[in-house]
C-alpha cells in the first residue's frame, strides 16, 4: 500500500509542476496590419520602394511596394509588444504608428490596435529622389554538410533541458511528463512482480 501512496504523491507533484508552468507560457499580441495605396508628389512610386512603419522613431516593420490595378500599394504588419521582455519590441494599445516611403515621412499616421487590418492610403512630398534599396539577389543553393555526432556529445543534448528548468519553458513540461511516465512504469513493474 505504501508504494502506491509514494507513486501517486510523485505523480501529483509532476501534475502540479505542469499546471504552474502553463501560466508562464504567454503569447504576444496579434499584429496591427496596415494596407493601402502609396503616392509621392501625387504619383505612383517605383515597385520595391520600401515602406517603413515606426513607433516613437523605431522601425518595427517594413515592406516593399508593388503595382496593383494601376496603383502603388503596400501591406505591412506591425507586431505587438511582448510584455515578457523588458525592452519595447512592438506596439501597445493606441501607440502612434508613423510611416516612411522611400526614406520620406508620410503625411498619415495610424493607431496600433492588436488584430486589426486598417486601410491607410499614404501620401508624401519629396523634392529629390526616393531611397531605393539595392536589389536582393536570390540565395545561392549550397549543400548542407552532414555532421557526425561524437558519442561524448550526449550530455550536450541534455543541456536545453537543464537550462529550461525553472524558466517555464516547454523543456520543463517534457521533463515532467517523462518523469511521470518513468514513475508509472516503475510502479507497474513492481505490481507485476508482486502478483
Amino acid at each position: 500500500m505504501r508504494p502506491k501512496l509514494t507513486f501517486f504523491g510523485l505523480l501529483l507533484l509532476c501534475i502540479a509542476g505542469l499546471l504552474t508552468t502553463h501560466s508562464a507560457l504567454a503569447f504576444p499580441p496579434l499584429p496591427s496590419s496596415f494596407y493601402g495605396t502609396v503616392k509621392v508628389n501625387g504619383q505612383n512610386v517605383p515597385d520595391d520602394t520600401v515602406v517603413r512603419a515606426l513607433i516613437d522613431g523605431q522601425v518595427y516593420a517594413e515592406s516593399r511596394t508593388q503595382t496593383y490595378q494601376g496603383n502603388s500599394v503596400y501591406n505591412v504588419d506591425v507586431k505587438g509588444n511582448d510584455t515578457d521582455t523588458p525592452e519595447a519590441d512592438g506596439g501597445d494599445a493606441n501607440s502612434v504608428v508613423t510611416f516612411e516611403v522611400g526614406g520620406v515621412k508620410a503625411d498619415q499616421s495610424g493607431a496600433w490596435r492588436s488584430g486589426t487590418n486598417i486601410e491607410l492610403n499614404l501620401t508624401a512630398s519629396a523634392s529629390g529622389a526616393l531611397e531605393t534599396p539595392p536589389p536582393t539577389l536570390p540565395p545561392v543553393p549550397t549543400q548542407t554538410p552532414i555532421g557526425y555526432i561524437a558519442p561524448t556529445a550526449t550530455p550536450a543534448l541534455l543541456a536545453p533541458l537543464a537550462a529550461g528548468v525553472g524558466s517555464g519553458s516547454p523543456w520543463l513540461i517534457i521533463g515532467a511528463t517523462v518523469m511521470a511516465a518513468a514513475l508509472f512504469l516503475v510502479w507497474l513493474v513492481r505490481q507485476r512482480r508482486r502478483t
